[in-house]
């Protein structure tokens, strides 16, 4: 997801980014949020009988200027990324509960509470039913960046590669590209 925010006020624990969770007395879901004042990203995962497992970022956004934050979870590994930079991770092997969550949202909590709704931009809100590699991140980042840094992707044998081609893989897909 691109974020924009105006501010970094955080007025009631949390402003929404992207969620579909249900913290109850068992937590369920997942949530991205910026989490303080200082432009922490919060990545909060819940398996609905403990309550939600939280991730900080270390390290922080800033008000005025789009960030590419991405929040991936293995089955074993969660992990922040901030502008294609890993900035956080932790282990939790719990599987992500749907058990009585409502529907997803975006730029709001779960709460429906004005007071924790983004201030600021969203843009393209991607959710995979697979957890991204760092490369597929830093493909991703450069396709919505105005300047195109590293390459795109990497071919079928482990190569760097910035060709035209390239652009077109789909971010996890383990076929080659062409």
């Amino acid at each position: 997801v691109w974020v924009f925010a105006n501010d970094l006020t955080v007025p009631v624990n949390v402003r929404g980014i992207v969620t579909d969770y249900y913290p109850d007395t068992s937590g369920s879901g997942y949530a991205l949020n910026l989490g303080s004042t200082s432009g922490q990203i919060t990545f909060s995962t819940g398996d609905g009988v403990n309550l939600m497992d939280a991730l900080n970022s270390t390290s922080n956004i800033a008000a005025g200027s789009w960030h590419h934050i991405v929040a991936t979870f293995d089955g074993t590994n969660k992990k922040i990324y901030i502008n294609s930079k890993q900035a956080g991770s932790s282990t939790w092997s719990n599987t992500i509960s749907y058990l009585d969550n409502p529907t997803g949202r975006v730029g709001i909590d779960y709460s429906l509470n004005a007071a924790r709704s983004w201030n600021g931009l969203i843009d393209e809100v991607k959710i995979y039913n697979f957890a991204l590699t760092a490369e597929d991140i830093n493909a991703e980042y450069n396709r919505g960046a105005s300047l195109k840094l590293g390459s795109f992707s990497t071919s079928a044998t482990g190569v760097a590669s910035s060709s035209a081609a390239s652009i077109y893989c789909v971010p996890g897909s383990t076929d080659a590209c062409s």
